[in-house]
């Protein structure tokens, strides 16, 4: 769900970089017959991958770290089916006062995000 609700936030970045790309390029594909779909996967697609990796890595990053959702529409749900690494983290921490170990699953969170995003650069290739 929290995919969705940042479908805006997506949506400006894409539109951002669809605005940066110039048209010289786009008139150009178009001189030398390039149709619809191969104007997109040839030339559009490679401009835009770096936009592509950026909003992976905020719905990797928003994903990992989800809590309010899950805790405002099931509270954990039955017997903690819906309970994430952040939900589980803040009950540690605040609900049964264990907050040393509530901050190494805080640390275990962060590492995830860098980790993760890291991987997800790794798989990038830069565009010729």
């Amino acid at each position: 769900m929290d995919i969705w609700t940042a479908i805006g936030f997506y949506a400006i970045i894409f539109y951002g970089a669809l605005l940066d790309i110039p048209q010289d390029v786009i008139e150009a594909a178009r001189i030398d017959g390039c149709r619809a779909i191969p104007l997109f996967r040839r030339v559009l697609a490679p401009l835009l991958r770096p936009m592509i990796v950026t909003c992976v890595i905020f719905s990797f990053t928003g994903t990992v770290k989800m809590f309010e959702s899950s805790l405002a529409l099931t509270g954990g749900g039955p017997s903690g089916a819906t309970k994430s690494l952040s939900m589980y983290m803040y009950d540690t921490a605040f609900t049964f006062s264990r907050t040393g170990y509530g901050s190494v699953i805080a640390l275990i969170i962060f590492l995830i995000c860098v980790f993760g995003s890291g991987i997800i650069r790794k798989f990038d290739k830069p565009v010729d």
